[in-house]
């Protein structure tokens, strides 16, 4: 099961912070967390766009592999004639 906060909760433990560190410290307190809690996030976006774009580079890599053909062997011209030879059969008349 989760771990949730409800509001009562919440103001519990901001009244124990506000106990022990009085009310001139909050601020500090609240802008440090503030800080700390942008920088967080600031990274998270960065490291998933990060991630997005190598997905999308890997894709495009993927897509040229298969789009570029294999080359001919040299004694094999590209286009070869897939009927196999019979010989013709001749008039008997």
């Amino acid at each position: 099961m989760p771990f949730r906060l409800g509001v009562p909760e919440l103001l519990i433990i901001l009244l124990i912070i506000f106990v022990i560190f009085g009310a001139g410290k909050l601020p500090q307190i609240f802008d440090a967390l503030g800080k700390g809690v942008n920088k967080l996030r600031n990274k998270a976006a960065k490291d998933t766009k990060e991630l997005e774009e190598q997905e999308k580079a890997e894709e495009k890599a993927e897509i040229k592999a298969e789009e570029k053909p294999a080359a001919p062997a040299e004694n094999q011209s590209p286009v070869q004639d897939t009927k196999p030879e019979t010989p013709e059969k001749e008039n008997l008349g």
